[in-house]
């Protein structure tokens, strides 16, 4: 979906909350909020997010309707995930995991264990996130379902990205890509997959491919309208321009990327967390102090308009003296 659609979505799942209020069917009235709170989480507002997964997962217990209770656990899951609350995020996965399996929900079941492994592998405890995609993985394919398949897929080579597996990583996001392109609706599982992909290239030093990689995954985030997705992508090509010896657009990236990810409430992973500080501190060496200071007060003047507009314009690439 694109950010039109989005938009449109959310003014109709507005309409249809209001509506489902007057008539009172509870069940209908759930499944609303469980929407609308999807909506406003792809739209960058957390808080609101949770406020209305918080309020379906309330009367679902009230009218003890376990699907919903299981549906509005795992989107408490994912939104404490971006918030950085990764113990709440394990409560609610886990307890909706208990759900659907109780339930034999097997689609289901494989999300929630899909869900577990992103909030492990965010906290970088890469071994469990490794075993928790491989589960999902396995129930996915006996599923045939290629959506499910894809995402898993991503996340191990998220995984052995981090562990060094260069090449295997790049096996399992080719194939990721692959499945995501051919189909409809995968824009955002394409998204991540082309991200990480240009982590592989830079980790291989090959720049260009990196760089072309984090664009087209910015270009694909920006389409959908996920703030926070966009910041994952602004970051990393911030990386490249230290790389490229462009340090002064690179600052103020980095200054957008931290005042987006702290005014929104929102926490970035382990890893892309430590870059963005360890990024901050290396041109605090390489700027005279009263550029680095311009530079980050620069950045945080920045819309995400013109945030992304500096982040995709021509990079060009000498030799690195930093190690990522």
């Amino acid at each position: 979906m694109n950010l039109e659609t989005i938009t449109k979505l959310w003014n109709f799942f507005e309409e249809s909350l209001a509506i489902s209020r007057d008539i009172g069917d509870k069940s209908i009235l759930i499944l609303s909020l469980n929407n609308l709170g999807s909506v406003n989480q792809e739209l960058g507002d957390p808080i609101k997010a949770t406020g209305l997964f918080e309020e379906a997962l309330a009367i679902g217990r009230e009218i003890g309707e376990k699907p919903a209770i299981s549906n509005s656990l795992y989107e408490l899951g994912t939104v404490s995930l971006a918030r950085g609350d990764y113990l709440k995020a394990l409560e609610y996965v886990k307890d909706s995991f208990e759900i659907r399996s109780e339930a034999g929900d097997k689609r289901g079941m494989s999300y929630s264990l899909n869900s577990l492994a992103d909030i492990n592998f965010a906290r970088g405890e890469y071994t469990s996130a490794s075993e928790f995609y491989k589960q999902s993985l396995k129930i996915s394919r006996e599923l045939g379902d290629k959506s499910g398949i894809a995402s898993s897929l991503t996340g191990l080579s998220a995984v052995l990205l981090e562990e060094g597996e260069l090449e295997k990583s790049l096996n399992y996001l080719n194939e990721s890509i692959e499945i995501s392109r051919n189909a409809p609706g995968n824009k955002k599982k394409t998204s991540l997959s082309l991200y990480y992909l240009g982590w592989v290239n830079l980790r291989k030093e090959k720049f260009e491919d990196a760089g072309k990689y984090f664009t087209e995954s910015l270009i694909l985030r920006k389409e959908l309208g996920n703030g926070f997705d966009c910041v994952f992508s602004i970051l990393a090509i911030a990386v490249l321009r230290i790389i490229s010896k462009n340090y002064k657009p690179a600052l103020k990236l980095l200054s957008f990327v931290k005042l987006y990810v702290e005014s929104n409430k929102l926490a970035l992973y382990k890893t892309e967390q430590t870059t963005l500080e360890k990024s901050i501190s290396e041109l605090k060496e390489k700027l005279s102090r009263e550029d680095f200071f311009e530079c980050i007060e620069a950045g945080k003047l920045l819309n995400m308009e013109e945030a992304i507009e500096l982040a995709i314009g021509d990079l060009e690439f000498g030799n690195s003296d930093l190690e990522f």
